[in-house]
């Protein structure tokens, strides 16, 4: 919040951007807690959607122990300083635009077993 607050107190416009991939799921990554398959997959999904929740929550606070806890995440401090930030800059929600996963996105051009997946989510804050 303080860099995001310095730079408004200049003048400086501003938009501001996090990356993180979601919960990896599958033998590839030695994360299985749900085995392998579309069950597993959908079990990810939902594990990604906990963190969503909370980003949609528009609270920065819980984002880096829920992914401590659940491993739905790889940039959790990626994603809490940009809706810290993102507070700070006056918006008031966030959204989410869109949730899949690897497996998803790839099964139109590349169909795999639902084995290993990747999930991934594009947030707008306003």
């Amino acid at each position: 919040r303080r860099t995001a607050r310095v730079l408004l107190d200049k003048g400086v416009r501003l938009v501001f951007l996090a990356s993180s991939d979601l919960t990896h799921s599958g033998p590839s990554y030695r994360f299985v807690p749900a085995g392998v398959g579309i069950e597993a997959l959908n079990w990810a999904k939902e594990n990604d959607r906990r963190l969503l929740r909370l980003v949609e929550n528009f609270d920065p606070d819980p984002i880096v122990p829920e992914v401590r806890e659940h491993s739905n995440a790889c940039g959790a401090g990626a994603i809490a300083a940009m809706l810290a930030a993102c507070i700070e800059a006056g918006a008031t929600s966030a959204r989410v635009l869109r949730h899949a996963n690897s497996y998803e996105t790839l099964a139109a051009v590349a169909p795999q077993p639902a084995v290993d997946a990747v999930g991934y989510a594009g947030v707008l804050c306003c």
